[in-house]
């Protein structure tokens, strides 16, 4: 019911004045990761194809991480909540830059493993079901990143 009301807002919204756009500045808990992720992206030199993408707090279920869906074709980010609170930083920045992978660079999952500088590591940021290892995550954090906004650099060793 609460879904329907909401897309029901957001159409009249658009009927009545299809020139709205969402802010350019969201202040969140989550606003260090996804200026984290901006600044990072335009370090790698990839230009800005749509506006900046809205990441908020949510109460998902347990088993959802994070969410990256579009409604009236725009995008959003909510993060679950109760996972945040008791994540690291590391941890919060690959959930954040997992899901604006998706909803700001319409990265799809990828599975596998690679083997690089002498060890087997989730290939991709933008594997599906679960977190990389906190410690893989951090070692091989410059990879990572070279993945995700640069994935031909990335797979060299």
């Amino acid at each position: 019911m609460i879904f329907a009301f909401t897309m029901a807002f957001m159409l009249a919204i658009e009927l009545i004045s299809p020139s709205i756009k969402p802010p350019e500045v969201y202040l969140t808990p989550v606003s260090v990761y996804v200026d984290r992720y901006y600044v990072k992206k335009k370090e790698y030199g990839l230009p800005s194809t749509r506006s900046r993408v809205p990441v908020s707090l949510a109460p998902l279920s347990p088993v959802l991480l994070g969410v990256c869906y579009s409604v009236l074709g725009l995008h959003n980010v909510e993060i679950n909540q109760r996972f945040y609170e008791s994540a690291s930083d590391g941890e919060r920045e690959e959930l954040v830059f997992h899901e604006l992978g998706h909803c700001d660079m319409d990265r799809a999952h990828v599975e596998g493993s690679i083997y690089y500088k002498g060890f087997w590591i989730t290939k991709t940021i933008m594997h599906c079901c679960g977190m990389i290892n906190g410690f893989e995550y951090e070692r091989f954090h410059d990879y990572y990143m070279d993945e995700l906004f640069d994935d031909k650099h990335a797979l060299k060793e």
